[in-house]
C-alpha cells in the first residue's frame, strides 16, 4: 500500500505539509487505490526525505526489509504533533 501511494501521489506528498494530507486523500480516492493514516504519514516521510521517485521507493524498500518502517511512523507522528 506505502509503495502504491508514494507511486501515485510522490510529487503532491512532496508538496504537502506534515498531517496535511487532503490533497493526497483526494487523488488517491480517485484512482481507487486504498489507503489509511499510517500508510499516508510513512509515505509523507519517506518522500520528504528524498529527493527523486526511485530514492523514496528504494528506501521504502530497505526500511521493508530491515524491518523499520514503524520507526518511521514515530518519527512523523511526533512531526505532525509538532505541526499541530
Amino acid at each position: 500500500m506505502i509503495k502504491e501511494i508514494i507511486t501515485t501521489s510522490y510529487a503532491i506528498l512532496k508538496k504537502s505539509k506534515a498531517g496535511d494530507f487532503s490533497g493526497v486523500k483526494s487523488e488517491l480516492d480517485l484512482l481507487g487505490i486504498g489507503h489509511d493514516e499510517n500508510s499516508l504519514a510513512i509515505a509523507f516521510k519517506i518522500t520528504q526525505s528524498t529527493k527523486s521517485l526511485k530514492e523514496a521507493l528504494s528506501e521504502l524498500e530497505k526500511h521493508e526489509k530491515s524491518g523499520t518502517v514503524d520507526s518511521i511512523l514515530l518519527e512523523v507522528k511526533e512531526e505532525i504533533k509538532t505541526n499541530e
